[in-house]
C-alpha cells in the first residue's frame, strides 16, 4: 500500500486531475501497489466556501438561497467537463457533486441564523471542497477502467475525535 496525497495546482482542474494525477496512480498500480489517494479541493474553491459562510454570517436581511451555490456547481460542471469526454459517467458525476453541494444549504442556514460562524461550522464548509475533490477524482479513476472506491472519512472516523 501506499498513501498518495495531491494538493495545489494538480487538483487545479478537471484537466489536471486527469492528466497529472490520474497517470500517477496508474503507476502506482502497475508497481503493484495499491495506493491510497487522499486530495484537497481544487484550486479556488477553499476560498468560495468561506466567501459563502461569512456572506451567510454577516448577511443583514435575506439568508442563503440556492442561487449562492451557483457559482460553485458552476465550477465544478466546468471540471467535470475537462475531466471526461461524453459519456453516461460525466452526467452521473455532475448530479452526485450538485446533491452534496445542496447539502450545504442547510449549513449556511444555520450558520446564518445563529450569526455564527464556529470551527465545527467552518470545518463542515470545508470538508466540502476535499470531498469534491475526491469525488471527482474517483470517477475520472473510473471513467479510465481503474476500480476506485470514494470514501467519505466522515464515516470512517468518529466525530468524537475532532
Amino acid at each position: 500500500m501506499i498513501v498518495m496525497k495531491f494538493g495545489g495546482t494538480s487538483m487545479g482542474t478537471g484537466a489536471r486531475m486527469r492528466q497529472q494525477v490520474a497517470p500517477l496512480i496508474h503507476q502506482a498500480i502497475e508497481k503493484g501497489l495499491k495506493p491510497v489517494v487522499v486530495v484537497s479541493a481544487m484550486t479556488g474553491v477553499t476560498n468560495q466556501l468561506l466567501a459563502l459562510a461569512e456572506r451567510a454570517q454577516n448577511q443583514q436581511e435575506n439568508g442563503p438561497t440556492q442561487e449562492w451555490l451557483d457559482a460553485l456547481i458552476e465550477h465544478h460542471r466546468a471540471a467535470v467537463g475537462e475531466a471526461f469526454d461524453e459519456c453516461a459517467l460525466q452526467s452521473q458525476t455532475v448530479e452526485e457533486i450538485e446533491n452534496e453541494i445542496h447539502k450545504l444549504l442547510p449549513v449556511l442556514q444555520a450558520i446564518h441564523t445563529l450569526e455564527e460562524f464556529s470551527s465545527r461550522s467552518q470545518d463542515m464548509v470545508l470538508a466540502l471542497g476535499e470531498k469534491l475533490g475526491a469525488l471527482l477524482l474517483s470517477r475520472i479513476l473510473e471513467s479510465q477502467g481503474v476500480r476506485s472506491e470514494n470514501v467519505n472519512l466522515e464515516t470512517v472516523v468518529p466525530a468524537s475525535i475532532s
